[in-house]
C-alpha cells in the first residue's frame, strides 16, 4: 500500500527532493505510488537493457562498475547530477571492503536488485554487510556465490541476516564456522534448494543436527560438502554418524534431501528418507 507521502506539506516535499540521492529520490516516488511527489525532480531511471551482468571492481583507489553480456561490456561512469540505472539479474563485486561501499557514490545513482550475487576476494565482515545492504537491494537475491573471501571463517548468521531470501548458496573455497546450520536455520527465509560447502574440521559437520537441518529445506535439497583437508580416520567416523540418521543413497525416489560428501577423489551419498 503506497505510503501517503502527499500529506506532507510541498514546501517539505521541495525541500526532501533537493537533499535527496537520486536513488532516495526515486524510493520516494515507489513508495508514494507517483512520480509528482518529489516537487520539481520528478526522478528518471534508465534500465540497463541488455547487459544481464553487472561486476563491480576495486581497481586500487576506487571501485569501478561494468555491465556485460556475452558480446560486449560497457563501463557506466558518469555518476552525477541526476542519473539513475536501474539493474536486476547478476551482480560480482570483486575485491571490495566495506569502507569502499561506504565511500562510493555511484550507489547513489545505481538502483541494484540482482538474482544473482558473486563475491569474491572481499573483505567480508559484519559491518562490510551492513555496507552492502545500503549498497543493494538484499531481498532480491536468490543465488549467493562466495569465493576466497578475505577471512578465516564464514559468519553465515551476517550472511543471513542480510540475505534471507537465499535458495542456493555456493561457497568456494571458504570455511564456515562451527554455528553454520543453527545459523541458517535462524535468520533463512527461504528454504534452500541447493548449497555448496567447504568443511576442514569434522567437529563442524558432528556439532550440527543435520536432520533438523534437511528437515528445514526444500524437499529435493542437494547438499554438497567438500572434505579434502579431513583424515581418513575423522572421515569414517563421519560417514558413521551420517549413516546411524540418513539413508544409503538410493537415487532420490520419492523426492528427499541428498547428501554428497566429496573426500579426495571419493564421493559418499546420503538421503534423508522418511521410510
Amino acid at each position: 500500500m503506497p505510503y501517503p507521502l502527499q500529506k506532507i506539506k510541498y514546501g517539505l516535499r521541495c525541500r526532501l527532493s533537493d537533499l535527496a540521492t537520486p536513488v532516495e529520490r526515486y524510493r520516494l516516488q515507489t513508495a508514494a505510488g507517483k512520480i509528482d511527489i518529489c516537487p520539481t525532480k520528478p526522478q528518471l531511471i534508465r534500465k540497463t537493457a541488455g547487459f544481464p551482468n553487472a561486476r563491480i571492481v576495486y581497481d586500487g583507489k576506487h571501485l569501478k562498475i561494468t555491465m556485460f553480456n556475452d558480446l560486449a561490456e560497457v563501463r557506466l561512469t558518469d555518476f552525477t547530477n541526476d542519473n539513475l540505472w536501474d539493474h536486476e539479474d547478476s551482480l560480482a563485486i570483486i575485491g571490495a571492503t566495506a569502507y569502499d561501499l561506504i565511500r562510493s557514490n555511484m550507489f547513489n545513482h545505481l538502483l541494484i536488485r540482482p538474482q544473482v550475487l558473486r563475491l569474491s576476494s572481499c573483505d567480508i565482515t559484519q559491518r562490510f554487510f551492513k555496507a552492502l545492504k545500503g549498497s543493494i537491494i538484499c531481498g532480491s537475491v536468490r543465488i549467493l556465490h562466495l569465493v576466497e573471501l578475505n577471512v578465516d571463517d564464514i559468519n553465515f548468521a551476517d550472511i543471513f541476516a542480510t540475505l534471507p531470501y537465499i535458495t542456493e548458496l555456493h561457497a568456494h573455497y571458504v570455511v564456515p564456522n562451527s554455528t553454520w546450520m543453527s545459523d541458517i536455520l535462524t535468520f533463512q527465509k527461504n528454504k534452500l534448494m541447493k548449497m555448496e560447502i567447504l568443511i576442514d574440521n569434522v567437529d563442524d559437520l558432528m556439532a550440527g543436527d543435520i536432520v533438523a537441518f534437511l528437515d528445514a529445506q526444500e524437499k529435493d535439497f542437494e547438499l554438497l560438502i567438500l572434505t579434502s583437508m579431513i583424515p581418513n580416520k575423522a572421515m569414517a567416523k563421519l560417514r558413521a554418524k551420517f549413516s546411524k540418521v540418513l539413508k544409503k543413497y538410493a537415487g532420490g525416489q520419492p523426492l528427499c534431501p541428498v547428501v554428497f560428501i566429496r573426500h579426495g577423489d571419493r564421493m559418499y551419498k546420503f538421503e534423508k528418507r522418511d521410510v
